[in-house]
């Protein structure tokens, strides 16, 4: 195929393209919906007037090199027609686009879509206004279903909201975007007989440089960050956020009063206010210009209103310390945003960002705690406390037994390994001869659970142990006698053991102290047999299988009778005899 052929061929299937009226009629109302799918996109970004500017700037540079032909063809007539096509370009490509991304802001692309369908009954209105152009009646019934749709969508399906609330701002908005567009239809019966294609760049063209002051008026606005409120400072450094390149800025600051108290003409001022207070800053960009714009914001400078206090608890202690820290931070003015502790000590340094830390240490040291408290707009409290963070080792209980077994009648010592530096405290006090000692005696009657609570010096820490002191019962009244069997040339001596006492369940044993020799037996009634006179101490002891005993201690004389005395006297009649001379005296 020639390239004539393909050019022929080419024109033919755009011919054919253009002259479909039903084709048409289903590509506009598309491309109109997609219109306002994509205005409700970029309205979220861009101002109106900006994106008004770039769409018709973008679509004049895209039909240029389709329409530079005919509008060379057509250039005598569209310069003498210039201001016909450039208000047609005003009111129906600049004018409509801009309210209607304008009212995309404010609501949806299906409502603003669908309030579009109001446009033929504001061209039938201007029909009928200027040129008494008569309405059919199937006219007016189109007319009415068209108010009964756009009023439902306008109002979100309730239309009796129209007499009590009015319209939505956005879709207010977008019917005056029709209203617009409607007179820009209204207006094409003067139209100059020019090319399409011509037709639209000339007014694609006008629209976009009609867009382009506001646009650029548009990227100037005022524009600075300001904090709403800032405590105690004065000085307030003011961002400038304006946008574009505006050759000047003048700045206003004013008391509550609207007293003027300072100007300056910086990009981002440093302003210092003369107290505490409500004052208003007022931005101008391109001051005394005809694209001038000005943007006020108000700032309360107020006294520091934060006062930072703390309590702490020690939840647990033994071997690490557990401490709870609780804020209780006030802010008359206003809320507290943000915590930040700090704890030194000798071996750690930690930092919390929590409100209410909770922190654990594995050694004993001198802890400096210190929280401030702070707002979002510069109040800042602080508090210092100082601890003496002292952990009590597991190994100061673990030497106090749990359970003690002592007999009664006896006393036992309650913790005989202490640590001097730790005090203690013993409940109750019942038959201990001292409840603070770190090493009580007990002197119990009956069994009995004691509490022990060991703490640190500075009292932080406290440990709690429970002890129970089980008392055996043992029958202490053991006694015995002493026999004396023979006391001839020896001495032979039994001892006896209280025939009323039960030694079924205790051991006796018995023990002789004779001069420098003991002499031990387990025997129940032993005999002993002395050959001298001399004096012996005796015991007898009884214990039990825990330990239990009493002994029972006697002093006793060993004496032998052993006297000769002749069994046969000779004596004279008258005469007289000692009948037992050698007496021992």
């Amino acid at each position: 195929m020639s390239p004539t052929e393909q050019s022929s061929t080419s024109a033919g299937l755009f011919s054919a393209f253009t002259s479909n009226a039903y084709l048409l009629l289903v590509i506009a109302p598309l491309l109109w919906g997609g219109n306002a799918v994509a205005g409700r996109l970029a309205a979220a970004h861009w101002e109106p007037f900006t994106l008004t500017s770039i769409r018709w700037g973008v679509a004049s540079i895209i039909l240029l090199p389709f329409a530079w032909r005919p509008l060379i063809e057509d250039w005598p007539v569209l310069k003498r027609s210039w201001p016909v096509l450039f208000v047609l370009g005003a009111f129906g490509m600049s004018l409509f686009n801009l309210f209607m991304y304008l009212a995309l802001k404010h609501t949806t692309a299906i409502n603003a879509s669908i309030e579009q369908a109001s446009m033929p009954i504001f061209i039938m209105l201007l029909n009928f206004i200027f040129l008494s152009q008569r309405v059919r009646v199937l006219q007016l019934v189109g007319v009415s279903v068209t108010l009964v749709g756009v009023l439902l969508t306008a109002t979100a399906g309730e239309p009796l909201k129209f007499f009590t609330n009015g319209l939505n701002r956005g879709d207010a908005i977008m019917l005056l975007a029709s209203v617009f567009y409607a007179l820009y239809t209204f207006g094409l019966r003067w139209r100059p007989k020019v090319h399409w294609m011509s037709f639209m760049w000339v007014i694609s063209i006008s629209a976009f440089i009609m867009t382009i002051p506001f646009a650029s008026w548009e990227l100037s606005r005022s524009s600075f960050e300001l904090p709403a409120s800032q405590c105690a400072n004065q000085t307030v450094q003011i961002e400038n956020t304006t946008t574009g390149e505006p050759d000047s800025y003048f700045w206003k600051f004013f008391d509550n009063q609207q007293n003027l108290i300072g100007t300056s003409e910086e990009v981002d001022p440093l302003f210092i206010f003369p107290d505490t207070g409500s004052y208003t800053v007022r931005l101008i960009v391109k001051p005394n210009s005809i694209c001038q714009d000005s943007l006020d914001k108000a700032i309360f400078l107020q006294p520091n209103t934060i006062t930072a206090d703390f309590q702490y608890d020690i939840v647990g202690c033994a071997d690490s310390l557990e401490l709870q820290f609780t804020d209780n931070s006030v802010n008359t003015l206003g809320t507290i945003d943000n915590w930040f502790w700090t704890f030194e000590g000798e071996v750690d340094t930690l930092v919390s960002l929590e409100q209410n830390p909770h922190i654990t240490l594995q050694n004993s040291q001198t802890l400096r705690i210190t929280l401030q408290a702070s707002s979002q707009n510069g109040c800042l409290g602080e508090s210092t406390q100082v601890i003496d963070a002292m952990i009590i080792p597991d190994s100061f209980s673990v030497s106090i037994f749990d359970t003690l077994i002592v007999c009664r009648g006896d006393s036992i010592e309650l913790n005989p390994v202490f640590n001097p530096s730790l005090t203690y405290s013993w409940s109750p006090s019942t038959g201990l001869n001292d409840d603070t000692a770190p090493n009580p005696r007990a002197f119990p009657d009956t069994s009995i659970a004691y509490v022990v609570m060991i703490r640190d010096s500075g009292n932080n820490c406290e440990l709690r142990k429970n002890v129970f002191l089980e008392v055996l019962d043992f029958d202490n009244s053991f006694d015995f006698t002493v026999n004396f069997l023979e006391c001839g040339d020896s001495a032979r001596i039994q001892l006896v053991p209280d025939p009323n006492y039960d030694l079924s369940t205790v051991n006796l044993e018995w023990e002789i102290l004779q001069e420098e020799d003991i002499f031990l037996f387990d025997n129940t009634s032993p005999v002993f047999v002395f050959n001298n006179r001399e004096e012996v101490l005796i015991r007898g002891t009884v214990s039990d299988r825990f330990g239990c005993s009493v002994t029972v201690e006697r002093n006793i004389q060993i004496d032998f009778v052993n006297e000769f005395i002749e069994s046969t006297f000779a004596f004279c009649l008258g005469d007289s005899i000692a009948l037992n001379p050698d007496f021992d005296s």
